[in-house]
């Protein structure tokens, strides 16, 4: 079985880096490391690749390979 997570946006806005999981509804992302991001509400990890043109969306739940589309 194959997991899709559909689009998501990442944005900065008012200095402060965001995701929007679902259209229109954006939280501030969170840096752990320079490839590591993470969001508060959710148990919810990005990790980029070196080139950071694609990574890993990574919850509990669930691990999913995400490709950059720009």
């Amino acid at each position: 079985m194959t997991r899709e997570i559909g689009d998501f946006v990442i944005e900065e806005r008012d200095g402060q880096l965001m995701i929007a999981l679902r259209t229109g509804q954006y939280e501030p992302l969170y840096a752990e490391s320079p490839e590591q991001l993470f969001v508060l509400s959710r148990e919810a990890d990005l990790h980029f690749a070196a080139d950071a043109k694609s990574g890993r969306l990574v919850s509990g739940a669930f691990d999913i390979a995400f490709t950059r589309a720009d």
